[in-house]
Parts: structure tokens; sequence; C-alpha cells
């Protein structure tokens, strides 16, 4: 079985609780994620199914009416929790440092799979996450959201993140930007 981090939910209870959504989610979800939800800290592994039952719960009361409610929380959450040491790091470099760095920000977040960067020009990269077949759709598109917000971080702008999804055993993520 495949954990997460639950360093993401952390925000997700902020926004949660900003919105006055916290029972809203509860009603969605069973008491047994409920429960893990609730619970979980920073530095809890979670199954990465239990993540997805609340993501795909939460997506939609954050993000009511989105093409990809998924996509767009990966995107308002993973930039909000990287921790402040790496915000100031990423707020400077270009891309590529970011790219030299995807394996380790992948175990930081991920029990399972390798991520590496390939492909590079001035204004694309993919990142490829291998040895993770089973990794679900919705985490795909979570995950998209996640680096599409990651990169937003940077001086680049008019990020997009399109998956590559033909090769369950090299799920891509070509990323440009200008």
């Amino acid at each position: 079985m495949a954990n997460i981090k639950a360093i993401d939910l952390m925000e997700l209870k902020k926004v949660l609780n900003k919105r006055g959504l916290e029972e809203r989610l509860s009603s969605l979800l069973d008491h047994e994620t409920m429960h893990q939800f609730e619970n979980a800290v920073a530095t809890t592994w979670l199954p990465i199914e239990t993540y997805t039952k609340i993501i795909c719960a939460a997506a939609p009361l954050v993000f009511p009416g989105a093409a990809n409610a998924v996509h767009e929380l990966g995107r308002l959450l993973t930039p909000q929790t990287l921790n402040f040491v790496y915000k100031v790091f990423i707020r400077i470099p270009k891309v590529s440092f970011l790219a030299k760095r995807s394996a380790f920000i992948w175990r930081s977040y991920y029990q399972k799979g390798n991520a590496e960067a390939i492909d590079a020009t001035e204004t694309s990269i993919t990142l490829v996450v291998k040895n993770f077949p089973e990794l679900s759709k919705t985490m795909r598109h979570s995950i998209a959201g996640s680096v599409q917000g990651i990169i937003e971080l940077t001086d680049a702008i008019n990020v997009k993140v399109l998956l590559d999804e033909r090769n369950p055993d090299a799920w891509g993520f070509k990323i440009s930007w200008e």
C-alpha cells in the first residue's frame, strides 16, 4: 500500500474552516476517513486511498463548478504547505532548480515511486513518475495541480501542466511556461 504525507491536508483544514465547509465535508466522508482527516498532522503518512477520498470530497466544495476541481485543489494546497525556507528558495531560482530537486521533493510527499525531470528546455520540462503504476487518475490530476502551483512560485508565467497517461510505468507531467 502506498502512503502520502498529510501535509497538504493541514492547509485543507484551514481552507475548509475559513469557508465554513467542515460539516459538509464530514457529511460526505465515512466515519473512519473523517477520523483520519481530523487527526492527521503534517508528518502523518496516510494511505493514498484515504487521501484520495478526502480530496475527492473536498475539491468540489472548495471549487464548486470547476471543470477539474481536484487539479485546482492541488494547485491551491501544495504551494501553501511548502515550508518557509523552501518558499524562499523557490521564489529566487528558475524552474531548473526545482527540476533538479524533483526526486527529493517527491520522496518528501510519497513513500512509493520515483520522480525525475527530463527533456528540459528554456520553457518546458517533463516530470516522469516511475514505479507507481497504480497511481490513480484522481491523484495524477492532484499532482498536476500541485506541480502547476509550485512552478507558479518561480518567475514562470502562464504555467500549464498536461498529463501523459499512456504509460503507467512512467506517468508524464509535461510542464510549460513563459
